[in-house]
């Protein structure tokens, strides 16, 4: 026993007593990009033609789930991203651009999704 190896002792994982920096600041543009993604979705969804229930038969994702990403409600991975955006026919980075990102002068007056949902909703 005495030539015997000893392991090192792991110590127990720190409680992290606050958020780590930055944190909240990842929360924010996280909510923003799926909000954005959610409204591209949406626009390009309609442009196609498509319902939500057409989207899922063709992509095999729930028709519930599609709603929810529309609103922002849940994060995405990328093979959803890029399975949504085949569907609708558009590229995943055309569909993250944050409204901002996409400045229409018959819209100048409004703000956020809404300016730019108004246009593509029948």
């Amino acid at each position: 026993m005495e030539n015997e190896a000893v392991m090192p002792r792991k110590s127990p994982r720190p409680t992290p007593s606050k958020a780590a920096p930055g944190a909240a600041y990842a929360d924010g543009v996280s909510l923003e990009l799926r909000l954005a993604f959610g409204h591209g979705i949406r626009a390009g969804r309609q442009k196609a033609g498509l319902t939500q229930t057409e989207v899922a038969a063709r992509t095999g994702i729930q028709q519930t789930y599609i709603s929810d990403l529309e609103i922002g409600k849940q994060n995405p991975t990328l093979s959803t991203m890029v399975t949504l955006a085949l569907c609708i026919g558009e590229d995943v980075s055309s569909l993250l651009k944050l409204p901002s990102d996409k400045p229409k002068k018959s819209q100048a007056g409004k703000v956020g999704c809404q300016a730019s949902c108004s246009s593509s909703v029948t």
